[in-house]
């Protein structure tokens, strides 16, 4: 083997060969959904949770300051008062425990029940060297990058005046008080991608691709994580994420592993967060 390959990693140069993940069916369908739809809620409660505790410690709501966010939140028209900007960057600071305990027991409940080889997910590390790490990561970024200003090129749309969306405009804000912001940071950079790819290109996708094929799977798995996102990010955002996910889901099949696309989703959350917090900055 040459130095090359050995820099790559033994599960790199299979993966261009052949397709890593696993055959065996590890998930039945209809057990995925009843994993999934519960377990998400539940993140999206305990996220709610971890937000109003850091909403009243970070910025002393109280009960008048939860009722505007409560009305706020019923009439889905104006979120943007100053209580519920503050409570949506508490949110993001709620985000990594509310998501560390959801993939806890995503794991815990896809062994529930099952023999070893059908209740599991595709967590195995891969065995990825430090060159292909790069390479996979190197060519992940700009081609997401790429797709999102194609879609705005074709779609004839300025992203510059098109806005953003609340989690953007959140972090933008944050920029004003880097102590804070460095709190969030993990939620959006860590977090979101955890619970995410555990719960769509994990449990979801191990369930449907038995029934359904490689191509179909990777589509509404896609397409449900984007629909996810879309209370809190616009449409030409959403249809970014929806092209992102097929790309992850293609990642997911070639290298069987969800750490590639835990790590590539981490990346990319990086850099545009950073990128966020640079454009509020300089604002």
């Amino acid at each position: 083997m040459n130095m090359l390959s050995v820099l790559l990693g033994e599960d790199f140069n299979k993966a261009m060969k052949q397709w890593l993940y696993p055959t065996e069916p590890m998930q039945g369908l209809l057990r995925s959904i009843l994993l999934m739809v519960p377990l998400f809620a539940f993140f999206a409660v305990l996220q709610s949770a971890f937000g109003l505790i850091a909403d009243v410690l970070v910025y002393h709501a109280d009960l008048s300051t939860f009722k505007v966010i409560g009305e706020s939140a019923k009439a889905a028209s104006d979120l943007s008062s100053p209580q519920m900007d503050d409570f949506i960057k508490a949110m993001l600071i709620g985000m990594f425990p509310a998501a560390v305990i959801t993939v806890f027991l995503a794991v815990a409940a896809s062994h529930l029940g099952l023999p070893k080889l059908k209740g599991t997910l595709p967590l195995h590390w891969p065995k990825i060297g430090v060159l292909g790490w790069l390479v996979i990561i190197g060519v992940f970024i700009p081609v997401v990058f790429g797709i999102s200003i194609g879609l705005f090129a074709v779609m004839g749309v300025n992203p510059d005046t098109y806005g953003s969306g609340l989690v953007e405009k959140a972090l933008v804000g944050l920029a004003d008080d880097p102590g804070l912001f460095f709190l969030a940071l993990p939620g959006t950079v860590l977090g979101a991608p955890l619970v995410e790819e555990v719960l769509f290109r994990g449990v979801l996708f191990a369930g449907l691709l038995p029934r359904l094929g490689r191509g179909l799977t990777v589509i509404i798995t896609s397409a449900l994580w984007a629909a996810a996102h879309l209370g809190a990010a616009p449409p030409m955002f959403a249809l970014s994420i929806f092209f992102m996910g097929i790309l992850l889901g293609c990642l997911l099949l070639r290298f069987g592993s969800l750490w590639v696309t835990i790590g590539c989703h981490t990346a990319w959350n990086l850099v545009v967060t950073l990128a966020l917090f640079s454009a509020g900055s300089s604002s």
